[in-house]
């Protein structure tokens, strides 16, 4: 198996977080929480860049929803300003 090294250090970049918050707010816009992460993008993005490189990262706890179409189901969303920018 190949091995890739220096991954962290690359998802930690602002380049690689600024690009990962692109893709993650794409679709998302008209969202009032990704909306407000949009208009504070640079302070959101070095705020979660160095609690990264600091080692101190805890993500935020999920959202839950009942949807009722086409079956009872229950739904669990990731904060956008946490968990979408940094699983792109």
């Amino acid at each position: 198996m190949k091995r890739y090294g220096y991954l962290y250090d690359q998802l930690c970049s602002f380049q690689g977080l600024y690009a990962a918050c692109q893709k993650a707010l794409k679709g998302h816009k008209s969202n009032p929480e990704a909306a407000e992460f949009a208009f504070n993008i640079d302070r959101e993005i070095c705020h979660l860049q160095s609690e990264l490189l600091q080692s101190n990262y805890h993500s935020q706890p999920y959202r839950y929803f009942q949807i009722y179409e086409p079956k009872q189901r229950t739904i669990s969303v990731a904060s956008l300003a946490t968990g979408w920018c940094i699983m792109p």
